[in-house]
């Protein structure tokens, strides 16, 4: 698990500086030639500023004018790689942090914190976790109470499945921070992995005690007694960490999830109403989005066997958010099993208007529309199904549905075409050789009827003859 601040807080604290009060802070007179050490504590200035582009530029004058200037090789470095405001290092440049970081070695083969650091990037930028496992090694050498060195390579040996040797760091570190509760955490997660439940129980019960008052904790141990299916126990953690912080969005979607996990739907319910509570006073609340708690109380009340009510959170979903058509695809689902069509109806022809290209949507509204008896109407909708789709399996089944369609209306020319049709896609399918048979016995093609008759009959029945399963895509476009 990473750790923002195992980044080192970029501040002159990193190298031993202390930090700059308001009296203190350079500044450079006109009349005052430059020094490599005033544009080095200008760089710091703006780090602490988060202005990263121009403390770049100043650590970088400073190593022109000092070329073995190690410290501002070690804050340019940092300065390369901080996380954008979404805490993202995409635009991070980890090759320039790494070159500076090389050259403090070069510098001060001692300096712990360097190696340190290029490891930790070298781990998080995929460069090789053997490298940064060689950094992390060096910096515990050169400092044995490296805490944070010794965290980074314990996240590393766990990825790396080198359980004993993960446990073995976390337990360095509580050693060098007793107060330490993600590596209590972190080590209590490993050990109920191994299967020692009674030494995970005893770390989650140290970490929470460091700090009772600290609804993280609470929050980490409710995650990691979910993940063991102690539920009731989880509940009760995410209750104790809601008390602590109220506002906190996300408390409430875990511990709804951990309700929904023993049944209590009316608890999940009330939880998907706090979160909206949240949200609406303060929208830059983080995940889980309004819209999500409508769709996801909608399933709990199918759950309940209250459909009705699984429309109407959907409905308040479609309010918020009207030109989703996967909203529409869900009410449309529960208005079907209530046997309202026309409803479901409406609701797949706007996913039509709003996706024109929606093969899903013209293949479930031509199944609403041949129940209605709109058999002409449903034929329409199974083209155009057939002029979007691209997979095989599923234009199989457009083609035989179609063909059904077209043998009820006695266009048994129609009909043979698109069971020939479907028996390319798929020659395993027995059925759809007996529903061309009794197409060619209608037009008086007996031998071609017996011919498929024997066809079907070596041909091994499926599991589920004449069915497929369809999961609908997300993220949908239709081609320019």
């Amino acid at each position: 698990m990473r750790r923002s601040l195992v980044v080192c807080l970029i501040t002159a604290i990193c190298l031993g500086i202390p930090p700059l009060t308001k009296a203190q802070e350079p500044s450079v007179p006109a009349t005052t030639r430059p020094t490599p050490q005033s544009f080095y504590e200008l760089g710091l200035r703006k780090v602490r500023a988060k202005d990263f582009k121009d403390a770049i530029a100043d650590f970088t004058t400073a190593i022109r004018l000092k070329p073995d200037f190690a410290d501002a090789y070690y804050q340019r470095a940092l300065a390369k790689y901080q996380p954008d405001e979404k805490g993202e290092y995409e635009g991070a440049d980890f090759e320039g942090a790494i070159a500076d970081l090389t050259e403090v070695i070069r510098l001060q083969p001692n300096s712990a914190d360097a190696y340190y650091q290029r490891g930790w990037i070298q781990m998080n930028s995929g460069e090789g976790r053997q490298v940064a496992l060689r950094d992390f090694d060096q910096a515990i050498r050169l400092n044995p109470n490296h805490e944070e060195a010794y965290f980074s390579r314990a996240n590393l040996r766990r990825d790396e499945e080198d359980f004993k040797g993960a446990i073995a760091d976390f337990t360095q570190v509580i050693r060098i921070n007793p107060k330490s509760i993600y590596a209590y955490f972190n080590r209590a997660t490993i050990k109920a992995e191994l299967g020692d439940l009674q030494g995970a129980t005893q770390d989650e019960l140290l970490a929470v005690q460091i700090n009772p008052n600290d609804n993280e904790a609470y929050a980490h141990r409710a995650y990691l007694r979910s993940r063991r299916k102690d539920f009731q126990g989880a509940i009760a953690d995410y209750t104790k960490a809601i008390q602590l912080n109220p506002n906190d969005a996300f408390l409430y979607h875990s511990r709804a999830s951990a309700r929904g996990d023993i049944r209590d739907f009316r608890g999940v319910i009330a939880d998907y109403a706090e979160i909206r509570r949240i949200k609406r006073s303060n929208p830059d609340n983080t995940y889980p989005d309004i819209v999500d708690t409508y769709t996801l109380q909608a399933e709990v009340h199918e759950q309940m066997g209250y459909l009705k009510a699984a429309i109407a959170a959907s409905s308040e979903a479609i309010q918020l958010k009207p030109d989703d058509d996967a909203l529409y695809a869900i009410r449309a689902r529960y208005q079907a099993d209530i046997g309202d069509k026309q409803g479901a109806l409406a609701d797949y022809t706007r996913i039509i208007q709003l996706l024109p290209c929606d093969r899903q949507g013209y293949r479930s509204r031509a199944g609403l529309r041949a129940n209605l008896a709109d058999k002409q109407g449903a034929i329409a909708d199974l083209t155009q199904a057939i002029r979007f789709e691209d997979s095989d399996k599923l234009l199989f089944w457009d083609y035989s549905q179609r063909g059904s369609l077209r043998l009820e209306m006695k266009d048994f020319e129609g009909a043979i075409a698109d069971f020939t049709e479907a028996i390319r896609l798929a020659p395993e399918e027995r059925f759809v050789y007996k529903q061309r048979s009794k197409v060619r016995t209608l037009v008086g093609d007996a031998a071609g009827a017996r011919e498929d008759l024997r066809k079907a009959a070596t041909l091994p029945p499926p599991a589920n003859e004449g069915t497929i399963e369809y999961v609908r895509r997300a993220n949908r476009q239709c081609p320019s």
